[in-house]
């Protein structure tokens, strides 16, 4: 997905609203900016701020210094964050918020009720995060609608494919008619029309010794009338003398050669020569009368090849192999229609037509003859679903297959299997929920995730009879380092951290940061508490190696708490409760021994 703005996924109206309140709030003064340096909101400005001269309460030197800061963190270093202290006690900051190293906005703050600078530091950090959730809650609901469009074309899409290859086979299956050819051409000629939707649709006979025609067949959509008094002896339009396929669509109308189109009222028309005879040619005319239409490629081209079997219906008639026709007519149309077509016997199972999209992509399992068991294994998965998903594991593509009932061409009841490659469309899914999982300032898997896995884990234990443990890690005196060194020295802590438990043998696929500085581990097998003691001792050891951060070698402790499944609880509420009440009381311990020493 193409990268989206700030200002496409953000009301700059919400946004001020949300501004006014966090002003309010915190006692800061705020205004934003984005990331082409173009002013999204006002500064908001408490009434109790007014000063009684009317000036600007924001003075000139908090907007100087206010500038200063913004060059600063706009000139590409690793500042992303600059706190100016001003000599009245007040303080100024200029905030780069940044996703996935990708700068959406800016934010100016101005402290006019000189709060104390710890405290301004936490509202920055507030206001940065509050930043980036609502950007990402945005692009999330920003890429679920797109995926839902694109869901729902590519269910259009099917459909139509499918009302295609139904029409399709009603129409070859004409071929075998022993009707009168006029019954035959008349069921044709309302197959296509029906399917196309127009209006009117007609077939002539024009007569080469004279300017008139016959019609032949006519069909007329709901509320439509004939358009002729007469059946014989019918004047001729001069645009029926095409030898080739004629289209003339509502857009193209005003054009040479479509003033007699439109004299008689069409707004679109197609005509095709079906047979070229001595006596005069047979045409086919379909029509749009009461609304404009642009003719669209699968339009023209379904009836181009209805057109094709119209020909064979009346120039094979005579054949005695029909059924041959048939089959061959329909192999050809089914091999262009975009899916995998797969055609089996009802009663024995037996295969009856594979189109060459299905032959190339599913080759080895024909030839290992276990395709069949693969459809029904899908159909059987989600058969109460009206679209089953096929997964081809050796080549990692998924496929939506739809199974219709029809009666082939030989009359035998059969079962067509289409199958459309979604893999695309799974792949873009699994990247949303990979990012919906991910934290994404160091990597891991985050809270939601946890938490699922969690269920998960314990259901499984229930299940199986299997064990596992939840620990839960607090890093000690984090907020000292995080505002000592400033935020973006403290993210480079936590990553380095992150990549350190990762290391660790068991847990390689199951840490997770549950937010600011508290981290959470899933084991799985059976633990004693002895072993989940000495787990945590490893956990508190790997994080308290030393880290360069700042150009120095920074150490930090670690509190860390479990608890276990399904021994201390098979509930996620309680056993997470249990490791968070562990390292809490470790906390408690380390700061007693801190002070001790």
């Amino acid at each position: 997905m193409a990268e989206i703005s700030f200002r496409e996924l953000i009301d700059p109206r919400r946004l001020q609203h949300l501004q006014n309140e966090f002003c309010k709030v915190t006692g800061v003064a705020a205004v934003c900016l984005d990331s082409e340096n173009q002013v999204v909101t006002e500064p908001y400005v408490d009434k109790t701020w007014k000063r009684l001269d009317g000036e600007d309460p924001i003075s000139t030197e908090y907007r100087r210094k206010a500038a200063q800061a913004l060059d600063r963190v706009q000139a590409g270093s690793l500042e992303e964050q600059v706190v100016e202290e001003l000599p009245d006690g007040g303080h100024v900051a200029a905030v780069a918020v940044s996703v996935e190293n990708n700068t959406i906005l800016y934010w100016q703050v101005y402290d006019l009720k000189k709060i104390d600078t710890i405290s301004f530091y936490q509202i920055l950090d507030l206001l940065r995060d509050t930043s980036v959730d609502i950007y990402r809650d945005r692009m999330s609901c920003f890429s679920a609608e797109a995926e839902s469009r694109r869901s729902r074309s590519a269910e259009e899409e099917m459909s139509r494919n499918l009302h295609t290859i139904e029409a399709t086979t009603e129409i070859v299956q004409l071929l075998d008619s022993d009707e009168q050819i006029e019954l035959a051409m008349n069921k044709w000629l309302k197959i296509l029309s029906e399917h196309i939707c127009v209006d009117t649709a007609d077939i002539f006979q024009l007569h080469s010794d004279t300017d008139t025609m016959n019609v032949v067949c006519e069909w007329r959509a709901p509320g439509q009338i004939s358009y002729f008094d007469k059946i014989n002896g019918v004047e001729v339009y001069s645009f029926l003398y095409a030898e080739k396929p004629l289209v003339v669509s509502t857009d193209s109308l005003g054009n040479a050669g479509s003033k007699e189109i439109e004299e008689i009222g069409m707004k679109a028309v197609m005509i095709f020569p079906i047979l070229k005879q001595e006596s005069g040619n047979m045409v086919l005319s379909l029509n749009h009368r009461t609304q404009g239409h642009v003719w669209s490629m699968a339009e023209i081209k379904f009836t181009a090849d209805a057109v094709k079997i119209l020909q064979s219906i009346l120039t094979r008639r005579i054949q005695k192999n029909s059924l041959a026709g048939s089959y061959a007519a329909l192999e050809e149309i089914l091999d262009n229609v975009g899916c995998a077509i797969y055609v089996t016997d009802q009663t024995t199972g037996r295969m009856l037509f594979a189109n060459q999209i299905l032959k190339n992509t599913f080759a080895k399992e024909l030839l290992d003859h276990n395709f069949d068991a693969l459809l029904q294994s899908s159909v059987r998965k989600e058969k109460t679903k009206s679209v089953s998903v096929v997964y081809h594991a050796e080549k990692e593509t998924w496929y939506d297959l739809l199974c219709k009932e029809i009666a082939w061409v030989d009359g035998k009841k059969a079962n067509l299997y289409s199958l459309y490659d979604i893999t695309d469309k799974k792949l873009y899914q699994r990247r949303i929920e990979q990012q919906a999982y991910t934290d994404f300032l160091t990597g891991l898997y985050n809270r939601m995730c946890c938490e699922r896995d969690l269920a998960r884990q314990i259901d499984q234990a229930k299940k199986t009879g299997g064990e596992g443990a939840l620990l839960y890690l607090d890093l000690d005196d984090f907020k000292h380092i995080n505002d000592g060194l400033g935020h973006q020295y403290g993210d480079v802590l936590l990553k380095s951290i992150s990549h350190a438990l990762k290391r660790i043998n068991g847990i390689e696929n199951t840490c997770y940061r549950m937010g600011g500085d508290e981290f959470a581990l899933l084991t799985i097998g059976a633990m004693s508490p002895e072993e989940a003691h000495r787990k945590v001792e490893l956990i508190c050891k790997t994080v308290a190696a030393p880290y360069h951060v700042a150009g120095s070698l920074l150490t930090i402790g670690t509190s860390c708490g479990f608890a276990l499944y399904p021994e201390e609880g098979t509930d996620t509420d309680k056993i997470t409760r249990l490791a968070d009440q562990r390292m809490y009381k470790h906390k408690q311990k380390n700061h007693a021994l801190q002070d001790h020493g």
